[in-house]
């Protein structure tokens, strides 16, 4: 089945999801409309990175895959020339925060600053995200209201590979995301070279089981929420 264009009406999309942005009920797992359809949505967390985010987007390329890089707004101030290279690349990007910080043990006001200002970085760069995923998938009922505030869908994953850490071993990552991965799972990755080496491995394998990758907001389209 070929991916169709994907015209994505944010109105639409809050209104139907904004009962998932809480924190026991984040978009996690979606079920895809289509059953003989095996889809998955691919995310990466912390970017962009030079000598990571590049190569990266080369060997998603190689496998006709589409991912959702939520990155760091201080990161994209530092790295533009990356985020442009996402984006033309086909990719989406969703808000990870200004600076990742731990937003749960800041005040409103910190946490408001921490969500806006991404996207204002973003909009510099011709983005509006649509999309949310907090700093080590803590949130509270305060950066609840401040993402409906702001349009965005609150995002977290149904498979994680653990990668965050230095030095993670590629086999433990692999063993990790070619267990158990079904359609319709969002995929928690990080933009670290651990986890592109894995991929070398895991685009393949995946693409041999039929699988197709796409960004958060094309599973969405294709699919309807469930709250496994």
């Amino acid at each position: 089945m070929k991916i169709p264009a994907i015209v994505y009406l944010l109105s639409a999309i809050i209104t139907v999801y904004s009962s998932l942005v809480t924190a026991q009920e984040a978009l996690r797992q979606i079920k895809v409309l289509d059953e003989q359809s095996k889809i998955i949505a691919l995310t990466f967390d912390d970017g962009p990175i030079l000598g990571v985010t590049q190569p990266m987007l080369s060997l998603l390329d190689k496998y006709q895959a589409k991912a959702t890089f939520f990155n760091i707004g201080k990161k994209i101030k530092q790295n533009p020339q990356l985020t442009h290279l996402v984006i033309a690349s086909g990719h989406e990007i969703g808000n990870h925060s200004w600076s990742h910080k731990k937003l749960t043990e800041l005040n409103s006001e910190q946490q408001q600053l921490e969500i806006h200002q991404f996207q204002q970085q973003a909009k510099l760069v011709g983005l509006k995200p649509t999309l949310f995923r907090a700093p080590f998938l803590k949130t509270n009922q305060s950066i609840e209201q401040l993402l409906i505030d702001e349009q965005l869908l609150l995002v977290s994953a149904s498979v994680m590979a653990k990668d965050a850490k230095k030095n993670v071993a590629v086999n433990n990552i692999v063993k990790k995301l070619s267990e158990g991965i079904k359609s319709g799972d969002i995929i928690l990755m990080h933009e670290r070279e651990h986890t592109l080496q894995a991929l070398k491995i895991l685009l393949p394998l995946w693409k041999q089981e039929g699988y197709q990758f796409v960004t958060v907001s094309q599973l969405i389209a294709l699919s309807v929420v469930t709250e496994d």
